[in-house]
């Protein structure tokens, strides 16, 4: 049960779906009973749900989250079997292996190793002419081959970022998730190469890329992100993808305090408060800095979720630097059950 009061950061209403504490005969009380109170693996501030479609939503979202934890490591191990074998059928040309019996064994830390994802599109470029003086057409074709590379492993995002796109490589990080206990969100950032330290506002513009990663296929962590419809109501934005708050960072009180809550079981940083603080301190270095969120699928509704969690923190500083059509979002999953932009957040960064 979450304690209710005054601040801000905390929700007013939620509901809560706890699979770990899921028995056979709840799922027969959701379909049957208004009362969702009584099974264990639910928590809600409202005490009845009479809508039945509702209670079949609950229902299927306890049973794919339960089913899933069943299935982490068979497809995690599915999907290490089927990138191995697309990079080993990629890597070994018919002349090289039957003719000349030349081998060449992938190996999923290399550069030229290709993600699951990206063997469906192995495009690296976009169009060379494109600049950031072309504006928006620049921005979006920037912010989709970063959602795009977010899903391949580091060495290979460093390779594509320097030698592609002429960009300094920041890093790609795995970031904690408070709820599931372990390391679920995936982000990386980069930024112009001409990056330059200044205090004045006539400098060269400089850009910051932060692109989230979005649901890998066989990811069975992605996939309770998705399929958890968990959801807290926050005052000024309205009732928010649970799945989505806890693989941003959402605190074990489920609350946004603009610090998070010190915990010694967190094994790495949570992302919102490690990617804010990072952003924080590149445009301390040039107040010229323009700052692109994007993700596809998973990745873009922790984009808008970024960014809506500013909102709440009164980071203007950041949201200054946020132009509405960079909050670049490909294909992104359902986030908000009311707009955000009716509560002020497409004044704020629009």
């Amino acid at each position: 049960m979450i304690s209710s009061d005054d601040d801000k950061e905390c929700p007013r209403g939620y509901l809560i779906l706890r699979p770990e504490e899921l028995r056979p005969w709840e799922l027969l009380r959701l379909l049957y009973s208004d009362d969702i109170e009584k099974p264990r693996s639910v928590d809600s501030s409202e005490t009845e749900e009479t809508s039945f479609r509702h209670r079949w939503l609950i229902f299927v979202s306890l049973v794919l989250l339960k089913l899933l934890r069943f299935l982490y490591e068979p497809l995690a191990f599915l999907g290490s079997v089927l990138e191995f074998s697309l990079n080993f059928l990629s890597d070994n040309s018919f002349s090289n292996f039957f003719l000349r019996g030349k081998l060449v064994m992938p190996k999923t830390t290399s550069e030229n190793y290709i993600s699951f994802i990206g063997h469906l599109d192995k495009r690296t470029s976009f169009d060379k002419t494109m600049n950031r003086e072309d504006g928006d057409g620049y921005y979006a074709a920037l912010a989709m081959m970063s959602s795009k590379i977010a899903y391949e492993n580091s060495a290979r995002i460093k390779h594509v970022v320097e030698n592609h796109w002429n960009m300094k490589y920041l890093g790609l990080q795995d970031y904690w998730n408070e709820y599931q206990e372990k390391e679920t969100t995936q982000a990386f950032m980069m930024m112009s190469a001409d990056h330059k330290v200044t205090t004045t506002s006539n400098g060269q513009e400089t850009t910051v890329v932060v692109a989230f990663r979005g649901t890998e296929p066989f990811n069975a962590e992605d996939w309770c992100s998705d399929f958890d419809i968990t959801w807290y109501e926050l005052p000024n934005i309205g009732r928010i993808h649970g799945g989505f708050m806890k693989a941003l960072g959402l605190q074990n009180n489920c609350s946004w305090p603009k610090k998070p809550i010190p915990n010694p079981n967190r094994l790495s940083p949570l992302a919102y408060y490690s990617i804010r603080d990072s952003l924080k301190t590149l445009t301390a270095q040039n107040e010229n800095t323009k700052i692109v969120l994007t993700g596809h699928s998973l990745g873009g509704a922790l984009a808008i979720l970024f960014a809506a969690v500013l909102v709440m923190h009164d980071e203007t500083e950041l949201l200054n630097r946020i132009q509405g059509f960079d909050v670049q979002t490909l294909w992104h999953l359902h986030l908000l059950r009311s707009t955000i932009s009716s509560k002020g957040f497409d004044r704020r960064i629009g």
